[in-house]
């Protein structure tokens, strides 16, 4: 028993390290969410269209005859006001499809088909059908291909050393390898150097630079920095957004490197099996940003009532009522 209570286990503490690629967009360029229906029939062809008619109208003539008979189901399907119908769907579809993405007409049979499939299957299946809400998000390469540089700091203190040959790049090899861009992006007019040591912030909120800085993504405060992303967002006239892909994903650094008895390290794999440590993270980072959501509303506040006092205060008499 003695020897069982003197055993000691080492543990070391590794957690993983991920670098992604940050980038905003600013004015007219922020709305980025849009409804997705995959219900819609391409190409935009008039056979197609015809086909589609006479397949709505086949389909429920069909299905009709086998029910009600041939003769009640011509009198029916072929009628003016199912034929009406049937024409108003292929309508809709067409011009849901060649009108602009921005017209009031798109947004009608939007909302339109969303009360229609929500009351149907809500009432007769009671499911409740919510449409797909994306975001245009665009893949690393498209941002590069569409304009958008990379910001990096020289890491060589030889200025004249061309970008591709700078230590920065190497760290990436292996994404941009899998990424296939490995041949073509080590060349200048991808990056743009910063030489005065600014801010990542500053590059990305400057209106007239298209840029993406890489920034380490921790997944102990993955959560936190997009909660703290959606509140700028929302307060602001610029969105930022991650690029998708995720690089250095095998890197990792040690925080920790201890010798512990048996005991603790049942209790400490028991406590990352339990998720506690995820509760207190959660907690720590609820806390944290109720603070800053505090902070932020008394600076507002401060400024508001600096600006009202500005306004009555006459300088002449020196005090805010006005003067006689």
């Amino acid at each position: 028993m003695g020897q069982e209570d003197n055993q000691f286990a080492s543990l070391r503490l590794r957690f993983a390290i991920t670098a992604q690629f940050r980038y905003c967009e600013v004015g007219g360029d922020v709305n980025t969410e849009t409804l997705r229906f995959w219900a819609w029939v391409t190409p935009l062809k008039f056979s197609v269209w015809m086909t589609l008619l006479f397949i709505l109208m086949a389909s429920s003539f069909g299905i009709g005859a086998t029910e009600n008979g041939v003769n009640q189901s011509v009198m029916f399907f072929l009628g003016p006001a199912k034929v009406l119908s049937n024409l108003f769907t292929v309508v809709a579809i067409y011009f849901r499809q060649t009108c602009g993405e921005a017209t009031k007409l798109k947004w009608v049979i939007h909302m339109g088909m969303i009360v229609i499939l929500s009351v149907y299957e809500t009432y007769f299946t009671s499911m409740v059908v919510v449409p797909l809400r994306v975001e245009r998000n665009p893949s690393f390469v498209s941002l590069l291909k569409t304009g958008y540089k990379i910001a990096f700091s020289r890491m060589s203190t030889n200025s004249s050393v061309d970008i591709s040959q700078d230590a920065y790049l190497d760290r990436f090899n292996h994404d941009f390898e899998k990424l296939g861009i490995a041949g073509w992006i080590r060349n200048a007019t991808y990056f743009h150097e910063n030489r005065n040591g600014a801010h990542p912030d500053e590059f990305l909120s400057n209106r007239t630079l298209k840029v993406m800085t890489d920034m380490v993504v921790e997944p102990i405060d993955k959560k936190r920095a997009l909660v703290l992303q959606e509140k700028d967002n929302s307060a602001t006239n610029i969105k930022c957004r991650f690029a998708p892909e995720i690089f250095l994903e095998k890197h990792s650094y040690e925080l920790a490197y201890v010798s512990v008895r048996v005991e603790v390290l049942y209790l400490l794999e028991a406590i990352r099996e339990f998720g506690f440590l995820e509760i207190w993270n959660s907690n720590f980072d609820n806390v944290a940003m109720d603070r800053d959501r505090r902070r932020n509303s008394s600076a507002e506040a401060a400024v508001e009532f600096y600006m009202l006092s500005r306004q009555h205060w006459n300088p002449r008499c020196g005090r805010v009522a006005a003067c006689s």
